[in-house]
């Protein structure tokens, strides 16, 4: 095999090499990207991705939607967890997994459900509807995503909702919010007359997101690491 085409003579740009120099990450950041990229190289692991991309699953699901064992899935689940992709909980004897970018809410929801009314999203067609959450005795895998939903009858006195946390893959300091793609909070966002707080990781923060007119800000994010207004 031939090797690449080099410089015929030798010329040193200074000027960009004291930039490049500026700006390289350490040996450890680059090794863990390197390490990374790695993880990306099994089209398994892309394929699992793909499908906690577009909800929480149990093992026993997402064995089934790839044609696999629960052993083989255990252990690609295993590599991403270690990569920091994948993150786990387990309710009963079931062991549910999702993106390691979406902040859990399940403890603070069980918590707070018999002193508030907490009302969580149920996916119908391509709108989200609410429902009152009264505890997980009431919930039931849900026909489009395959997550624990609740039951019960349709919540629409929108007007009494005083606060809503509500998830995203990004924010920026303005509060603009990144969703999925689906779009499903677009459409519930407007109906809201409430105080809008979105929830995320610090590394999810960027300095400034595309929005369009219809976009609603969030009055607050909350990361790990504070409070942005």
């Amino acid at each position: 095999m031939a090797d690449c085409e080099c410089c015929e003579s030798i010329e040193i740009h200074e000027d960009l090499l004291k930039i490049v120099n500026e700006t390289m990450p350490d040996e450890n950041e680059l090794y863990d990207l390197a390490e990374l990229f790695k993880v990306f190289g099994d089209s398994t692991r892309i394929r699992i991705l793909y499908v906690l991309f577009e909800a929480e699953v149990c093992v026993c699901d997402l064995a089934q939607a790839l044609n696999m064992t629960q052993s083989a899935i255990s252990h690609q689940l295993r590599i991403l967890k270690n990569a920091n992709l994948v993150k786990f909980r387990r309710d009963g004897k079931m062991i549910y997994y999702s993106l390691d970018d979406e902040v859990q809410t399940h403890d603070f929801v069980e918590k707070w459900h018999r002193q508030k009314t907490v009302l969580l999203p149920v996916v119908k067609g391509d709108e989200l509807e609410l429902r009152i959450y009264t505890g997980r005795q009431n919930l039931k895998t849900g026909e489009a995503y395959h997550i624990e939903e609740p039951t019960g009858e349709a919540f629409t006195a929108y007007e009494k909702i005083d606060l809503a946390i509500i998830p995203g893959v990004s924010f920026d300091a303005r509060g603009n919010r990144l969703g999925r793609g689906k779009g499903y909070y677009d459409k519930l966002l407007p109906l809201l007359h409430s105080y809008n707080i979105g929830i995320c990781y610090n590394f999810q923060i960027n300095e400034k997101l595309p929005v369009e007119p219809f976009d609603r800000r969030m009055d607050e994010v909350w990361t790990e690491n504070g409070i942005l207004k």
